[in-house]
């Protein structure tokens, strides 16, 4: 690069000056400040595109006047954000505009509709003829399109531009089936998206959708993702082979009964190779129910990896759960793990539980994804880690350490220890094997308090406690647990179809127990109002006192229930249907006498 020149546009030859020096940068920008309007270019003096580029013509933009001008004058100086909804460009008509089908004419104006934010009506949506207006009184904006004789397109016949009304964000075109449609993938997604969401962004858009619609729109959502999960089920085959292919040595097994899909168990080869070298063995089994369309259950087996982590070894998906019986007869020490309880397994099911609605390879999917990518950072964490032992181990020592104030060690001479812990004594050996009659060390497999106190005053610092740490704790252990990885899996369109083997969906099942109410489920709030009005209602005085007649008696004051007289007898009820007109003949009266005689 040689040099630097400037000069104002359309005049080169005349007012081009070199940029050499700083003296020259300063009378440069002198020459800037002096003018009030110039443009000034800063090109290379070899350029050979100068005079196609930067040269203009001799005439002088004229300075725009109105405010029109003005803003056509920067229009190219305003950049639109990426999230503007008008990507696509504004919806412009003209007369002779031709669409190809009727359809096509309807989805302009509906998007028309859209983009403006003005609520148009077709006032005749035939298949030949399609008239459209503004729904606004007294607004002139109209359209009127047609099929043309000549040829089978529809034509814009008369089209008036002007809107004497604003936009207001009220839309009726954009229907329920429409908001689906945009809201669609998301929903798939996250099954949990509320119509109050759905309104809010759309609110944000400045579409103004009553809570109505988009309950109908959330309500048509679900039934696709309902309805698509059919589908799922025939590929449940092409399924089980690209896992097989992707992940060699894996089991997976997919269980039928008559062609009806009826389980599905899943375990990695990595899984199974990370659990028999690396992991504890203690395993914890649970299962949580499906909250889809298709009902059942879904049984995991997590275990504990060296940093004291889940470790997910398997899940099956199956129609019930039953012959599950738990006996808490024998703990081992085998195990080194000091959990008693089955949280770890209830975490998991937790993380799961938005995902359980979705349709069966969704859900599959979800679970080998979060098994993937949660085995990635205990990766990275493990890379990071420094020393022997995990750092959850390392945490847990460090916890204990803040309790050896308290212990007191007293040797017999032969690495023997009595600790006074408190009220309590505990024996202590950690010379040839380390134990303590606490025994949280045989369980756990990290010294308690009690050992680190024995260890310290019989090796100072010569000998650590992270020494004695139980191997299930190493580092060494925890990057072997890791080793294997579980690969990505194509998607669905990539498989390999069988054609020869078919797998139906399950039935629906109706689940035991009561059937939900539709009453709407009131808030908290409502009921306190609603006890509330009850006990005002009931400090208030009646206006009219209300008279109970008895069923028995024909009393009033008392009803059938506080009734204790002998029961007259009832008048006789009116006969059921219409009176005949017919009179009634008269019987002859007889009259009997007291021996029973007719008189």
């Amino acid at each position: 690069m040689d040099k630097f020149s400037y000069f104002q546009s359309g005049i080169v030859d005349r007012s081009r000056k070199d940029v050499c020096c700083d003296t020259d940068v300063v009378e440069m920008v002198n020459t800037t400040t002096e003018l009030e309007s110039i443009n000034l270019f800063v090109v290379r003096g070899d350029d050979p595109y100068l005079d196609d580029v930067l040269i203009g013509g001799d005439e002088e933009e004229e300075e725009p006047k109105s405010d029109d001008e003005w803003t056509d004058f920067y229009k190219d100086d305003y950049v639109e954000s990426e999230d503007s909804d008008d990507d696509e460009g504004k919806v412009e008509f003209r007369v002779g505009q031709e669409f190809i089908s009727q359809a096509k004419c309807r989805e302009a104006i509906e998007k028309y509709s859209m983009k403006e934010r003005v609520n148009i009506h077709f006032q005749r949506s035939e298949r030949k003829k399609v008239a459209a207006e503004c729904v606004v009184d007294g607004c002139s904006w109209r359209l009127y399109a047609s099929i043309n004789s000549r040829s089978p397109n529809m034509i814009v016949r008369s089209y008036k531009r002007t809107h004497s009304c604003y936009p207001t964000g009220t839309v009726t075109l954009y229907t329920a089936p429409k908001i689906a449609v945009d809201f669609l993938n998301e929903c798939r997604t996250n099954p949990n998206l509320k119509a109050d969401q759905i309104m809010q962004r759309l609110a944000l858009k400045g579409l103004r959708v009553p809570k109505t619609k988009c309950q109908s729109a959330r309500q048509m959502m679900l039934h696709i993702i309902n309805d698509e999960y059919a589908e799922q089920f025939t590929r449940m085959y092409d399924y089980v082979e690209e896992l097989r292919k992707i992940n060699p040595g894996s089991t997976v097994i997919l269980g039928t009964k008559e062609r009806v899909f009826e389980k599905f168990y899943t375990c990695f080869e990595s899984q199974k190779v990370g659990w028999k070298s690396a992991c504890r063995r203690i395993i914890h089994l649970d299962g949580t129910f499906l909250k889809g369309r298709m009902k059942g259950q879904l049984l995991t087996a997590v275990g504990r990896d060296p940093n004291d982590q889940m470790f997910i070894i398997a899940w099956a998906l199956v129609p019930v759960e039953n012959k599950v019986y738990w006996e808490w007869a024998f703990f081992s020490d085998v195990t080194k793990s000091p959990a008693v309880e089955n949280n770890i397994s209830e975490s998991y099911n937790a993380i799961l539980k938005e995902d359980r609605r979705k349709p069966i390879i969704a859900l599959l999917e979800d679970i080998r994804r979060h098994i993937m990518s949660s085995n990635n950072v205990k990766i990275n964490e493990m890379n990071n880690a420094k020393g022997l032992i995990t750092p959850k181990a390392l945490a847990i020592i460090e916890k204990r350490k803040r309790s050896l104030k308290w212990c007191h060690p007293y040797p017999n001479g032969r690495g023997i220890y009595e600790v006074d812990h408190g009220r309590n004594k505990y024996v202590v050996r950690v010379r040839d094997c380390v134990s303590c009659t606490c025994r949280a060390y045989d369980v756990s497999g990290i010294p308690c308090c009690h050992i680190m106190s024995a260890m310290y005053a019989e090796f100072k610092e010569t000998k650590l406690p992270e020494t004695v740490v139980s191997d299930w704790y190493s580092i060494e252990k925890w990057k072997l647990c890791y080793r294997s990885l579980i690969f990505p899996v194509n998607g669905m369109e990539l498989w390999d179809k069988h054609y020869d083997v078919v797998v139906m969906p399950p039935p629906d099942r109706i689940m035991p127990g009561r059937p939900k109410k539709n009453d709407r489920i009131r808030d908290p709030s409502e009921k306190d109002r609603c006890k509330a009005s009850q006990i005002q209602n009931e400090n208030l005085e009646p206006t009219e006192k209300i008279i109970v007649t008895c069923s028995k008696c024909r009393q009033t004051g008392h009803n059938k229930r506080k009734y204790k007289v002998a029961s007259v007898s009832k008048p006789p009820n009116m006969p059921q249907g219409r009176p005949s007109k017919k009179p009634k003949t008269s019987m002859p009266s007889t009259e009997v006498g007291p021996t029973g005689e007719t008189l």
